[in-house]
């Protein structure tokens, strides 16, 4: 789970509402706030569609670290 909130406070409210367990809410990468998150996938890269210059898409820079946080 990733918040833009108090990170304390998204925990209590994800074990509160089942999306996690009071065991779970601390172990490494369940929990974080979104800075983290960001730094740790490498923020956004664009991507030009090379059918359409007009249109950029998004996509995370470092996947490898994305699967294994996901």
């Amino acid at each position: 789970m990733v918040t833009g909130d108090n990170l304390d406070t998204a925990k209590a409210i994800a074990i509160e509402a089942g999306i996690v367990s009071r065991e779970e809410a601390d172990n490494k990468y369940v929990c974080m706030e979104g800075k983290e998150f960001r730094e740790l996938c490498g923020g956004l890269k664009q991507l030009n569609d090379p059918n359409d210059p007009n249109l950029v898409k998004e996509a995370v820079a470092d996947m490898r670290n994305f699967n294994i946080i996901q």
